[in-house]
């Protein structure tokens, strides 16, 4: 089976694939090079072979293990009453150490 490929500086080259991994110089350039060995050709009933049944629609809907507070979700700082991020362990105002709620 013959080979088709490009040389390092680009010419395109034609070898057997018997030749693979032997030394050569492209007949243009005079560049040297180790002939590559082909790459195997992967059919699609052999890739299909492979995973098996798969349903048709392959959309994923992930959801999160634990809800996500929108970006504007806000409790407020027991001690200085300032609205914070829920986000926030400590309080940015008043440094205060702030328990996580049950809903974040």
């Amino acid at each position: 089976m013959t080979v088709k490929f490009r040389c390092p500086n680009g010419h395109k080259l034609k070898f057997e694939e018997k030749d693979s991994g032997k030394k050569a110089s492209c007949p243009r350039c005079h560049a040297s090079f180790l002939l590559p060995s082909p790459e195997p050709h992967v059919s699609e009933t052999s890739i299909v072979a492979l995973l098996g049944n798969q349903p048709s629609d392959r959309s994923v809907i992930a959801h999160p293990s634990t809800p996500v507070p929108s970006a504007a979700a806000t409790k407020m700082c027991p001690k200085c009453k300032a609205r914070i991020r829920v986000r926030y362990q400590i309080c940015p105002h008043c440094r205060t150490y702030l328990p996580l709620s049950k809903h974040s």
